[in-house]
């Protein structure tokens, strides 16, 4: 029996490899790749990051384990915070994040794998662990894509002692080849597999990082850290022919924006790029998308609890074990917020700190809720079993992008890399983007267009696995981020 992995860096990928091979299931093997993360893709992941996985056993069908952020139980006055301005050049524009211990929520990263290994795991924590502390010993390459990232987030990460220690070398950011290193943070996770998540949550390093607040002016808490729950449900599954759509539901928003695409193009049969300008222009108006939602779906029960949305910085992995066991997981840390947890080098997620995804403006959170998220981690079975696991970064891009490749497979019968590959379309701030030489027909209304030349991760970064009915397997991890993906027997 084959399995199949793909993820947004090789050590992510040939980690879990390693772990399937030696016995573990999918969830084990997972676990283990999410910690290798925190060093070969720290622009994306850490303790202080949050996310969404999707998992399926075919024994007791889907979970979704929800550990992304929950907002502080209280707001101080802003006057106060440790919350700034810092200006990101992109290649097509200069976007301002806010950053600063101020703009952070609790992270549920630390919870997530615990929650997945108490429910699935088959190898102790700490086994699973020590691929993470060797590599956190020894040291990383950069790869081209994380050097792209840590350049681009060069500005919050010399706001820290402990990020200057990490990603520069003389007094410039570090490139491509040029290695990291986080002894301290090998250090952490051999601690936390030792000592559970409680000394994350409610010992030592929650009272450092609640000092901190403390001492320079931010809104979280002991009682933030303590009462912090992951929360596991059952997904919204969409029907569609013989295929079931699984995704997470609230909060993650982009489900919701999967769903109305998704519905408005093969149930009310829309064009392509009209359905995603109605779905992009709309996905804020809550009682307008779960009408129409419902109107798609008669017997969907769907709620969006929340107007808050943050998901940039994304990262995503799929895999699928030798016993059609699978999980699609995605996380962030945002831009990160420029402060690393004492003692751990582990940095702190920004997710107050985009200011134009809060409709009331930049301290206009709600207290202790989730935040909403653009994270889609999905699952698709066809005739009920085990079909298609992918995922994507890219923030708003990520559920068009999961569309758009799902769409090409069994509408367009590509092979899954024809499918992740093709030029793709995006709908936003009433601009349509066309990839690659990517057509369509037009949407009416008055809006600008965009030609992109080339491929770019704009669109998005879709790392897949599909399982084939004569177990047959494909992976393929997106080239727009420069993934890796593999099948082994």
């Amino acid at each position: 029996m084959a399995t199949g992995i793909s993820a947004g860096h090789k050590l992510t990928r040939d980690t879990a490899k390693e772990v399937l091979e030696n016995g573990g299931n999918a969830f084990d093997a997972a676990i283990a790749a999410y910690a290798v993360m925190f060093i070969s893709e720290p622009a994306m992941a850490s303790a202080g990051a949050s996310g969404f996985a999707n998992c399926f056993r075919p024994e007791d069908g889907f979970r979704i384990f929800d550990f992304f952020s929950q907002t502080p139980k209280r707001r101080l006055d802003f006057n106060n915070l440790d919350y700034y301005p810092i200006h990101i050049e992109f290649p097509d524009a200069i976007e301002e994040f806010h950053v600063g211990l101020g703009t952070a929520t609790v992270p549920g990263a630390i919870a997530g794998m615990h929650r997945i290994h108490e429910t699935y795991g088959s190898i102790p924590l700490k086994e699973l662990f020590q691929p993470a502390i060797e590599h956190c010993k020894k040291g990383v390459p950069l790869d081209d894509f994380q050097a792209y990232d840590i350049n681009l987030l060069q500005k919050i990460l010399k706001a820290s002692k402990t990020g200057e220690e990490i990603f520069f070398k003389e007094g410039r950011i570090k490139q491509s080849g040029e290695i990291i290193q986080m002894e301290k943070a090998a250090d952490f996770l051999d601690y936390i597999a030792q000592e559970g998540e409680d000394a994350f949550y409610k010992g030592e390093i929650a009272r450092s990082i609640c000092e901190d607040c403390i001492t320079k002016g931010a809104h979280l808490m002991r009682a933030d850290f303590e009462e912090y729950k992951v929360r596991i449900h059952k997904p919204i599954d969409l029907e569609w022919k013989n295929y079931t759509i699984a995704v997470p539901g609230a909060p993650s928003i982009g489900s919701f924006g999967f769903a109305l695409y998704w519905g408005l193009r093969k149930q009310l049969n829309w064009e392509d790029a009209e359905a995603l300008k109605f779905t992009a222009e709309n996905i804020r108006q809550k009682d307008l998308v779960i009408k129409k939602l419902k109107e798609i779906y008669p017997h969907m029960e769907a709620s969006i609890k929340s107007s808050e949305i943050s998901s940039k910085g994304t990262s995503h992995f799929s895999i699928v074990d030798q016993y059609s066991n699978a999980i699609s997981l995605t996380t962030s840390i945002g831009e990160g917020c420029g402060y690393f947890i004492p003692g751990t080098q582990m940095h702190m997620n920004n997710m107050l700190g985009e200011t134009y995804l809060l409709p009331g403006g930049a301290h206009s959170w709600t207290e202790n809720v989730r935040l909403n998220s653009m994270m889609t981690p999905t699952i698709v079975l066809k005739d009920k079993e085990l079909f298609f696991v992918t995922g994507s970064g890219g923030a708003s891009r990520i559920p068009v992008a999961i569309k758009q490749v799902l769409s090409n497979l069994i509408k367009r019968n590509m092979s899954l890399t024809e499918a992740t590959e093709a030029p793709r379309i995006h709908f936003q701030d009433n601009t349509l983007h066309l990839e690659n030489g990517r057509s369509c027909i037009m949407p009416e209304g008055e809006y600008e267009t965009m030609s992109w030349s080339t491929k770019s991760l704009y669109f998005g970064g879709v790392n897949s696995v599909i399982r084939h009915s004569d177990d047959n397997y494909e992976a393929w991890a997106d080239s727009r981020r420069l993934g890796s993906a593999g099948v082994y027997s």
